[in-house]
């Protein structure tokens, strides 16, 4: 349905001008409604980008916000990468989900 509006608005544009200037002057001239239709064919190309272009400006937005989130979050400790959470909440019922003991780890190239 939205494509058809898109590509309609160009007719219902064209009818709501020339209905006005019909309104308003009463006389419709050759040497006045060529040139309103070319304009108003020159303008169809920004009239039917416009809906994408605020969509994209509005996903860039929250882009930003996400990435200058991220940039000017803490840094983490690297001495302290527990897997078992520091909330108090937590302390004894959270078990790790791997479990190593006694376990040797050699790497050969």
């Amino acid at each position: 349905y939205f494509a058809f509006f898109i590509s309609s608005i160009v007719t219902m544009l064209s009818v709501a001008t020339f209905t006005a200037y019909a309104l308003l002057n009463s006389e419709l001239e050759a040497s006045s409604v060529f040139p309103s239709l070319m304009l108003i064919q020159e303008l169809t190309w920004p009239i039917i980008v416009l809906p994408e272009f605020i969509s994209n400006l509005s996903e860039a937005s929250v882009g930003l916000v996400r990435l200058s989130k991220f940039l000017l979050a803490e840094e983490i400790d690297a001495a302290d990468r527990s897997l078992v959470p520091k909330d108090k909440r937590f302390a004894g019922r959270v078990k790790p989900g791997i479990q190593l003991d006694n376990a040797d780890f050699e790497w050969v190239p």
